[in-house]
């Protein structure tokens, strides 16, 4: 079970966050891949403020600051190279981010056998 957790700045109003999560899901288990259900996805608004450097922002900008995503789960180097690669293209184009503008950490988890 893929767990993705999204750290990131307010979007543009525009933006569905729902959507964008039910979207995120859905490519990140075809992906795996897995059942859509089985991926759960969090999103923390982070209403502080974020500094790269010296450079302080509040709302999403498009090309800096991008969104922090932690993902955890059991998988094949390639599966999880696979979701690594739909989690930033899915936020970038959902987000209206610039190609590379989202940052993806992995932790493996331990799955124990059934």
């Amino acid at each position: 079970m893929p767990l993705i957790e999204i750290c990131a700045l307010p979007p543009d109003a525009a933006v569905d966050v729902a959507a964008v999560l039910r979207r995120l899901n859905e490519a990140v288990a075809a992906a795996v891949p897995c059942r859509p259900d089985a991926v759960w996805t969090t999103w923390r608004s982070l209403d502080g403020g974020y500094a790269v450097g010296s450079d302080a922002v509040r709302q999403q900008p498009s090309d800096t600051h991008g969104p922090i995503v932690h993902v955890y789960l059991n998988r094949p180097p390639d599966a999880v190279e696979r979701a690594c690669a739909v989690i930033e293209d899915v936020l970038a184009r959902q987000l209206g981010l610039a190609p590379g503008n989202v940052f993806v950490t992995v932790q493996p988890v331990f799955a124990s056998p059934q």
